[in-house]
């Protein structure tokens, strides 16, 4: 009878021992990338306070604009809270879009078509978001900020519009 009881207690000790975890081996920290302040000097910047995220060069694809498959979406109004209009201190000066507001669904995607200057000067924003018409989304809104970068222009006076609706103007 001992020997039965010492059998099982063998087993299920080891039993136990195998189910127990390896040993802990310490994970050596990576080391950080060094933190910059301050973009390069010969690319341009926002002017937003505490920003230092770059612009994209001049004539740089903007990552708002259509792209190919943009089609088989569904396309839906957004929400603009607010816009404003961005004369970025440099030379040539660059002018920015800032757009806050609302995407009607967290699976939508901003798309911003940039068109102009027209022959007033007029350079019109066509703000809308695209959604897979089949995808199952959260019904609640995704708010958004983003500045868009249009550029710089020819000398002379412009005038920027959003939706429909003017946002400002200004001479370059």
């Amino acid at each position: 009878m001992i020997r039965k009881t010492l059998f099982v207690i063998l087993i299920s000790a080891l039993g136990l021992a195998a189910c127990g975890g390896a040993a802990a081996t310490p994970v050596e920290p990576s080391p950080l990338p060094p933190i910059t302040a301050t973009p390069p000097p010969d690319e341009p910047v926002s002017n937003e306070p505490g920003s230092i995220e770059p612009l994209p060069p001049q004539g740089a694809e903007s990552p708002f604009a259509p792209r190919s498959g943009d089609e088989a979406l569904q396309r839906s109004p957004v929400f603009i809270d607010s816009n404003e209009l961005l004369q970025l201190e440099s030379f040539p000066v660059q002018i920015v879009v800032h757009l806050t507001g609302s995407l009607p669904s967290p699976c939508h995607e901003l798309r911003v078509k940039v068109s102009g200057p027209d022959g007033q000067n007029q350079i019109q924003l066509d703000v809308y978001s695209l959604a897979d018409p089949y995808a199952v989304c959260a019904a609640m809104t995704q708010p958004f900020e983003e500045s868009i970068p249009l550029g710089s222009f020819p000398t002379g006076a412009y005038t920027v519009w959003v939706n429909g609706e003017k946002v400002g103007e200004f001479t370059s």
